[in-house]
């Protein structure tokens, strides 16, 4: 409103011929030839322009702000999901690391039992492969036995 007052209203009358401005902001008449009144005229028109300018300035700059506003609160929205995710997906690899370590732990265990089996079975290998020397051997003695005997 306060802009819109600032904008001098003309009115123009016609005086015998001559043209006459009055200044209704003023109250003041003033006789003027044509192309004074032209010039006011253009500055005046100049003045709505910038004014109007102006508003349409203030107007998109407020447009501006309610979009930047509306985009920084798509943003936040954004971020706490993300920060959620973020959470969630912490504690799964939080998860998944525990569960790794037990697998690793249990994994070494049966590395352990395995190369004790191993050495078990190497153990009964040459066992078995003593003892079958000795069956060996007494088969024969027994046959050298049986031999003498008869």
């Amino acid at each position: 409103r306060g802009a819109l007052q600032r904008v001098r209203r003309k009115t123009v009358e016609k005086d015998n011929g001559n043209v006459k401005t009055a200044d209704r902001k003023r109250g003041a008449g003033i006789k003027n030839s044509g192309a004074f009144q032209l010039t006011k005229e253009k500055e005046q028109l100049c003045e709505e322009y910038e004014e109007k300018l102006s508003r349409k300035s203030s107007s998109d700059e407020s447009g501006q702000l309610d979009k930047l506003r509306r985009e920084n609160e798509s943003l936040s929205c954004q971020v706490q999901r993300f920060a959620g995710e973020k959470a969630e997906l912490l504690r799964e690899n939080n998860h998944l690391k525990e569960e790794l370590y037990r697998k690793t732990m249990e994994m070494s265990k049966l590395l352990t039992e395995k190369e004790e089996l191993e050495l078990k079975i190497q153990e009964l290998t040459n066992k078995q492969f003593q003892l079958a020397k000795e069956k060996e051997e007494l088969c024969k003695q027994y046959e050298k036995k049986l031999i003498r005997e008869k």
